[in-house]
């Protein structure tokens, strides 16, 4: 992938600060932070998220046969919690009940289209003053940055594990 076409760390800044308050800042808060697939995202239904114990299971859109099971930081969880509100106080309101129990319907409750998801993901860029980049970047990015931290996690654990057969002072011991 060409790394002009990828977003990279402040652009995730300038999404995460810009679209605050925004009717998509849950949707693509959610998607900067675990990396889902566009159309996971358009499918996620209620049922695979536990707003309990913040993991969210989401169904391999690729293999249809695989579910990934996602730990939602504190914040995601509460903003998913006040989208659920949000929905709920709207179906009350208005005969757009979502029936497949979709997290991000259109406006009718039922899947939300590729085109106006494009629509609304291209807008969203554009209200934060960011140039047009495909959403795949956006699982691109996320993958770095978890590739990045797992890398860092296992050199911390080598190096502890380095560290166990040594005494106080940092020498091998030896048998005596």
């Amino acid at each position: 992938m060409n790394r002009k076409k990828n977003l990279t760390e402040e652009h995730l800044l300038m999404l995460r600060e810009g679209l605050r308050g925004h009717h998509l800042e849950t949707m693509i808060l959610l998607a900067l932070v675990t990396g889902i697939r566009r159309d996971e995202l358009r499918r996620l239904t209620w049922s695979e998220i536990d707003l309990q114990t913040g993991v969210m299971h989401v169904l391999n859109v690729k293999t249809k046969n695989s579910v990934r099971q996602i730990h939602l930081p504190e914040n995601v969880v509460f903003l998913l919690r006040q989208h659920a509100l949000r929905q709920e106080q709207q179906s009350d309101t208005t005969t757009a009940r979502s029936h497949l129990g979709l997290v991000f319907p259109d406006g009718t409750g039922g899947e939300l289209s590729i085109q106006r998801f494009l629509q609304d993901w291209y807008a969203a860029l554009e209200q934060v003053g960011l140039p047009r980049r495909c959403f795949h970047s956006v699982r691109f990015l996320v993958g770095r940055r978890l590739f990045t931290q797992q890398q860092a996690d296992r050199e911390r654990c080598d190096g502890k594990k380095g560290d166990l057969g040594k005494n106080s002072s940092g020498e091998e011991p030896h048998d005596e």
